[in-house]
């Protein structure tokens, strides 16, 4: 018995080490693996740190670069920058127009060139336009850039004026200015085409057009129909923008109006009508309507805008003005000039605010019918023709009951179209 007991002593003691053995080979182990998890943390958190500090530090580097290479403005980066977001819905587009010209100092005018239809001119708008898109299809507004016009030369030095279209997503179109463009257009050189590069500028209205011979049809004016029926008429201020009278286009289908271009051979549709907010019915006042197309206008020698009034007054009495009449012997347009007069003349005691008289040159039987929201086109002292004013009521020669007709001045709401124009 004593050497049976002495032997299960002896076992329990070596079970006892074998057990604290076990114990601290374990607790080595749990630490030798914490500390290479830890390590492997700690690498991944370096790793982490170096990705940061690349992309916050070397993304700016480039952008950097690219302006520094490229005498971009900041306003361009901030352009691309915007464009790289990814958060604004791809169907939703917003678009702007920008114009421009250029002189090019060894191209001789040609006479050809008057007519844009002309092979000659075509040739040369060719070559510019192929220049333009190389030009800004290379560049940081790529992704915005639509496509580009040239729509006129002008002589004496021969001058290119062109269009150039950006849409993009309408969080993003904002960032896209007239001052990126030109930045892009002056940092190159031009292979085969001369250009003078201080020249160039962007974001510039269209000239304004020559006083045109009232047998001509004016490239400005245009017709707004409803369901296809004629309505009135109004004026192209630029490639989104239109004016008519307010009285013409207030409670109507915006679905069922369109555009039709002075050329006769286009329908464009309306996005949006917004009427003075000035406007109202009795007495008449402030009847302006600015109408936004849907699609932009490209321009050409038959589809031109009308410029604005140099200054934000009223006609003075006796200024040369036309307007357009419909004669229903040639089922046409033509154009009737006259003056701007009094209310005394005109025969009429009481006027509104806002309203001047037009009286033609020929008597009132030689004028046939005058639609709402004509133009009154006025000259400039330098021989450019502007806008003066609108037609407020359509009228008919044998209605008249004064050798007059009313217009609406454009003087006093300038500021309220720019506020749109400019935009």
């Amino acid at each position: 018995m004593a050497l049976l007991t002495e032997t299960d002593g002896d076992r329990k003691l070596l079970h006892k080490k074998s057990r604290t053995i076990c114990c601290s080979c374990c607790a080595s182990c749990c630490s030798h693996c914490i500390q290479c998890l830890s390590g492997f943390i700690f690498l991944l958190a370096i790793a982490g740190l170096v990705l940061c500090a690349r992309y916050f530090l070397e993304f700016p580097v480039i952008l950097n670069g690219f302006k520094s290479a490229m005498n971009y403005t900041e306003e361009t980066v901030d352009a691309l920058i915007a464009n790289s977001g990814t958060n604004q819905p791809a169907s939703t587009q917003t678009c702007k127009m920008f114009v421009g010209s250029f002189t090019l100092p060894n191209e001789v005018y040609l006479p050809a060139y008057n007519d844009t239809s002309s092979a000659d001119f075509q040739r040369i708008a060719q070559r510019l336009q192929t220049m333009i898109n190389t030009l800004l299809n290379n560049s940081l507004l790529t992704m915005s850039y639509g496509n580009s016009s040239v729509f006129m030369l002008r002589p004496n030095p021969t001058t290119a004026n062109f269009q150039m279209l950006f849409c993009n997503d309408n969080a993003t179109i904002s960032g896209i200015k007239a001052d990126n463009v030109l930045q892009i257009l002056r940092n190159y050189t031009y292979a085969n085409i001369s250009i003078k590069v201080d020249s160039i500028t962007v974001g510039g209205g269209t000239p304004c057009p020559t006083f045109l011979n009232t047998n001509q049809t004016w490239p400005w004016h245009i017709i707004l129909q409803d369901n296809k029926v004629t309505l009135c008429s109004g004026s192209l201020l630029s490639s989104f923008w239109i004016l008519s009278s307010a009285n013409c286009v207030i409670n109507r289908d915006l679905s069922l109006l369109s555009i039709k271009l002075g050329d006769g051979q286009r329908s464009l549709s309306i996005d949006t009508i917004i009427q003075h907010p000035n406007f109202t019915t009795s007495p008449v006042l402030s009847n302006f309507a600015l109408i936004h197309l849907s699609t932009p206008m490209w321009f050409s020698s038959s589809i031109l805008p009308i410029c604005l009034p140099q200054m934000s007054q009223d006609p003075t009495i006796g200024s040369v003005c036309s307007t357009l009449v419909w004669n229903t012997l040639t089922s046409g347009f033509s154009g009737l000039a006259g003056a701007v007069t009094s209310e005394l003349t005109c025969l009429i005691s009481k006027t509104d605010h806002g309203t001047f008289y037009f009286k033609p040159s020929l008597s009132k039987m030689s004028l046939n019918q005058t639609d709402t929201g004509n133009a009154l086109v006025c000259m400039n002292a330098d021989g450019t023709a502007y806008l003066q004013g609108i037609s407020i009521y359509q009228s008919n020669s044998s209605l008249l009951t004064s050798p007059c007709l009313s217009f609406s001045s454009i003087g006093q709401t300038i500021s309220w179209i720019n506020s749109y124009l400019l935009t």
